[in-house]
Parts: C-alpha cells; sequence; structure tokens
C-alpha cells in the first residue's frame, strides 16, 4: 500500500511526512495529556528509544501499569505526536526519536520542569 492510504497491520495510517513545523495551537493540545508531555521530556534527552523503554519512564511518572501505558502510548499518544511532527513512531519496530521540530514545544515544556 502506498504512502497516505489506510495502513499496516497495526490498524494505522501511514502518513506522508509532515513539511511544516507544528502550529502554536498543535503544540498546546499535544500538551494537554500528561502523558504526552512525559514523552516530549523524555525525548528531550535521548536519541531513539523503545517502546518499552518510553512507557516504563512514562508509567513511573503516572503511577500507572508499564504494559496498559504502552497500549496508550502506542494507539493514542504516539500517533498523535507523529501527527503533529513533534516525533516520529515507527510502529514496526516500535521505536521513537524526537524530531527537531520538538524545539519548537521546549518553551511551554519549562514550564512543566518537574516533569
Amino acid at each position: 500500500m502506498s504512502q497516505g492510504q489506510l495502513g499496516d497491520e497495526d490498524g494505522m495510517r501511514d502518513e506522508p511526512a509532515r513539511d511544516t513545523s507544528p502550529s502554536t495551537n498543535e503544540i498546546f493540545d499535544a500538551l494537554t495529556a500528561a502523558q504526552r508531555r512525559y514523552v516530549l521530556h523524555y525525548l528531550a534527552g535521548s536519541e531513539v528509544v523503545t517502546l518499552g523503554e518510553l512507557a516504563e519512564w512514562v508509567a513511573k511518572r503516572c503511577e500507572s501499569d508499564p504494559e496498559r501505558t504502552a497500549i496508550m502510548l502506542h494507539h493514542g499518544h504516539l500517533p498523535m505526536l507523529t501527527e503533529v511532527g513533534l516525533v516520529d513512531y515507527d510502529p514496526a519496530t516500535r521505536t521513537v526519536e524526537a524530531r527537531p521540530e520538538l524545539s519548537a514545544a521546549a518553551p511551554f515544556l519549562t514550564l512543566d520542569a518537574d516533569r
């Protein structure tokens, strides 16, 4: 299947890469969920990480089960952050990395520095 069509075995859409930076509204929408803020804090200081590693870290901060957190990240939070253009998530390899556009969210993340 080509990019932009309904997608892979995970039921996720294959979308073409964004060619613009996220808008302020998109960044604010992305930051509304604590789990997404935790993801962005973690990725700001990391290279490529696995979904499992990220889920463990986020789960500790949310006082949640790592397996449940991984499911929520995989199906909801990471696709949303990918769509906005802040991260790249590969569901096939279950790896996540920050995009250069994450720097656009940095000023807002500093307001949430206790994470």
